[in-house]
């Protein structure tokens, strides 16, 4: 059986996280899956649900900084930040 794909979009506030969720395709459903704290284990928790759904995530986030999550090295990286009108450059130059 093949996966599904699904888009979830972080919006990643200091003490929040809200999650939003699209299914693939043009018309494909959007839906807000809901507000979690902002903690690694709550993120993992969502991550691993969706997951065992048999589906195949590609997240996006907004957000100045997720604690302990990498900000991408290279081009292709599989973890994107995302941010409106930001510079994407700016996340990785020097303080």
């Amino acid at each position: 059986m093949s996966k599904i794909v699904k888009y979830v979009g972080l919006d990643v506030h200091k003490d929040s996280i809200t999650i939003a969720i699209a299914d693939e395709g043009r018309d494909g459903s959007v839906r807000l899956y809901g507000n979690i704290r902002n903690d690694r284990e709550q993120l993992d928790k969502v991550m691993r649900k969706l997951i065992s759904q048999r589906s195949e995530l590609h997240c996006v986030y907004e957000a100045l900084r997720i604690p302990d999550l990498p900000a991408p090295e290279e081009p292709g990286d599989r973890l994107r930040r995302c941010s409106s009108g930001a510079d994407p450059q700016e996340s990785r130059r020097p303080g």
